[in-house]
């Protein structure tokens, strides 16, 4: 599977380093094995994927959750957020982070 990054979300991979600095290692195992197939859709193409927190590997609660925006072969990271920080993403947070997302690859 392809993978296209938008600064956006590397936003928030930077801000989640500054708690857990091997967020960008467990980013990289994501997008080496994620699989549609496997995840959770949420609506449409939008996909949602729990994977561990290598920088604190205790309980699912500490877990990066994964947003991704699927289509064909391609995927665009749309969010990435601890639950422990961030309880619960609502249908229009991931709304408006396509939105950005899509503004941002125009």
């Amino acid at each position: 599977m392809k993978f296209v990054e938008t600064k956006y979300f590397h936003s928030q991979i930077q801000t989640l380093k500054k708690l857990y600095p091997n967020v960008e290692i467990d980013y990289q195992n994501f997008k080496n094995t994620f699989n549609p197939e496997f995840a959770i859709c949420l609506f449409g193409n939008m996909y949602k994927e729990r994977r561990m927190n290598t920088s604190i590997p205790t309980g699912k609660r500490w877990w990066f959750r994964f947003i991704v925006f699927v289509e064909k072969e391609t995927a665009v990271p749309i969010l990435i957020y601890s639950k422990k920080e961030h309880e619960t993403v609502m249908k229009d947070e991931i709304k408006e982070a396509l939105k950005r997302s899509f503004e941002e690859l125009s």
